[in-house]
């Protein structure tokens, strides 16, 4: 089959399914999406809230009156219990069945069964002692973490696999003793670095690998005792680094401007990707045969349009964010790993084969259009039926489906094939992940159909203003983990700020330990800062910059052609593997 160029419905922009895609199309019995890429990725994202959490009641029986934590907000019409109640044998999924209505849509009718069937307040698999985590699997002593992968002893992160004792990251691995890092991985004692691997007891470095004791550097390969690139003794490396106040608020701030700046004359490469064959991408670890996916640490094989997932994922198309775990063949999922296969149009569906159009499902096989089921086989609608008779109700029903779709608020129609549409989603789109990557304005989003939550009412009583913390960690004892301080954010307005934050023992101890300085801005704040050090999820076809001579294409330009994540209208230097490797000490 021919590549074919198609217009997305939703954004009216052209996108091209090549000869590939429709052979994996094939594979997966689905027809091709109608949405391009972008649009695909930012419904999935839709249904899926790693970061906000709520106060709602608890409506598990026996429980009036209770209130739990929950991912859910409080002004949707849903049914939610305690995590505990809900893992528990005191009911069962399957009571809340129905028929299904051929004079009716499919996606309607699915919205009726999501409200009436009790959901989990959050996810949290084998965890232990994790507290307000979200998405987290085999997680211990944890706070406030999200979309965790077995990390230990670990605050306010996002994305992050197998870290211990670390604070402030996102989509890190193997960190310990680390602080406010973006793509960082293996290293103990990084503070403040990005794109660094295997370093220790550094500060402030920029694509570094194998270095310690260095600070303030960029593109360093088995370094040590390094300034601002500028190679030092170990003594004069020790009595400079003396004469700066790591612990100071202030110096901290204005080291993390000169970064700013600093790092704009290191020379990128076109990807971040590491011991990867036939990629495109970025940010993508030990992977074969992957194409315009990012964020994945490992173990991935033949697929594409995905995004952070855990480790070990193949013959997969538009997954994540959250999927892996040992899968295969899933499409259009989210949260949708750990051993399952032939699995589409997901969330939340573990340890599961055959699996549609359903969420919060685990350990099923042959279900469609399902809602909180554990242990279950050839349900449709949460109702059970014989195999014989699951295979011909599925095969009308598919065919109702493009018969009767579903339009949603813009005119986009959903016949079988489309994911789940946003307006549906159970959660506030300024609560789902898509506000971070997909930024929308309440207007915004309330034209387009989706559901938006207003600020609640958190009745903080401010005791202290950020500003008003001594700049030194030395001057601050424990008596500041009884204050409520004003995020230095909190007049801006900014969708994510929560306007107030309160520091616990853990974290305070850490910042002692460390010699940190206290943060001035709440956790909403600081991850959303954290993001905006990434690169977008996108990919532009540029020409490497590079002009020197002594490089290996010698006179004239470099003719090496990539995919990049660095738009062509950004400021950096981005150079092929080739030139890259050839500036890097």
């Amino acid at each position: 089959m021919l590549e074919e160029v198609k217009a997305c419905q939703n954004c009216h922009q052209n996108f091209i399914i090549l000869p590939d895609d429709f052979s994996f199309y094939e594979k997966m019995s689905v027809p091709a999406p109608t949405f391009c890429p972008d649009c695909r990725l930012q419904r999935r994202l839709a249904w899926r809230n790693e970061r906000s959490l709520f106060k709602r009641a608890n409506n598990a029986p026996g429980s009036e009156g209770s209130i739990i934590i929950s991912t859910y907000p409080p002004s949707l019409p849903l049914v939610v219990y305690d995590n505990e109640y809900w893992w528990s044998d005191s009911w069962d999924a399957m009571d809340y069945g129905i028929d299904y209505d051929f004079s009716s849509n499919f996606f309607t009718q699915f919205n009726i069964l999501l409200k009436s069937t009790p959901l989990i307040s959050f996810f949290d698999s084998k965890g232990v002692n994790n507290r307000y985590c979200n998405y987290i699997t085999e997680g211990k002593n944890n706070y406030m973490l999200s979309a965790i992968w077995s990390c230990e002893d670990c605050l306010y992160s996002n994305r992050n696999s197998f870290c211990k004792n670390c604070v402030d990251q996102y989509v890190c691995h193997k960190n310990e003793f680390s602080y406010s890092n973006v793509y960082c991985g293996e290293s103990n004692k990084l503070f403040y670095s990005e794109h660094s691997y295997n370093c220790v007891d550094s500060y402030f470095l920029y694509d570094c690998r194998g270095c310690t004791d260095c600070f303030m550097s960029y593109g360093l390969r088995n370094k040590s005792y390094y300034i601002q690139n500028v190679r030092h003794t170990k003594e004069e490396y020790k009595e400079k680094m003396s004469k700066i106040n790591l612990g100071d608020y202030s110096t901290i701030l204005e080291l993390k401007k000169y970064f700013k700046e600093f790092k704009k004359d290191a020379i990128r490469k076109y990807a971040n990707n590491i011991n990867c064959v036939n990629v495109t991408g970025d940010n993508i670890e030990n992977a074969k045969d992957v194409k315009y996916s990012f964020d994945l640490p490992g173990e991935y094989e033949n697929v594409k349009y995905c995004n952070w997932g855990t480790y070990g994922l193949r013959d997969s198309y538009d997954t994540g964010p959250g999927t892996g775990g040992k899968s295969e063949l899933t499409y259009e999922a989210v949260s949708t790993g750990v051993a399952d296969s032939n699995c589409a149009f997901t969330t939340v569906v573990w340890n599961s084969r055959n699996v549609q159009y359903s969420f919060n499902c685990y350990s099923c096989n042959d279900c469609f259009g399902c809602v909180s089921l554990r242990n279950k086989s050839y349900c449709i609608f949460n109702k059970q039926y014989t195999k014989e008779e699951y295979i011909e109700l599925l095969d009308k029903l598919k065919k109702h489906m493009d018969n009767m779709p579903y339009m949603d608020k813009a005119g986009n129609i959903y016949k079988y094939g489309e994911f789940f549409p946003i307006e549906i989603s159970p959660y506030a789109y300024n609560g789902s992940t898509a506000q971070d990557y997909f930024t929308l304005t309440k207007r915004q989003s309330e034209d387009l159909g989706y559901f938006w939550q207003d600020d609640l009412d958190r009745n903080y009583l401010i005791s202290i203003k950020s500003n008003d913390l001594p700049n030194n960690i030395n001057d601050i004892n424990s008596s500041l983990l009884q204050e409520t301080i004003e995020c230095a954010n909190a007049n801006n307005n900014l969708y994510c700020c929560t306007k107030a934050y309160k520091l616990i023992p853990e974290e305070f101890d850490f910042y002692k330990r460390m010699n940190l300085p206290i943060p001035r801005l709440c956790p909403n704040c600081r991850h959303v800062e954290r993001i905006s050090e990434r690169n977008p999820m996108k990919l532009w076809h540029r020409n490497c910059m590079c002009d020197k001579l002594n490089h290996h294409h010698g006179e004239g330009k470099c003719d090496v052609e990539f995919e990049t994540s660095y738009a062509p209208n950004r400021p950096e230097k981005v150079y092929c593997e080739k030139c890259y490797q050839q500036e890097v000490l």
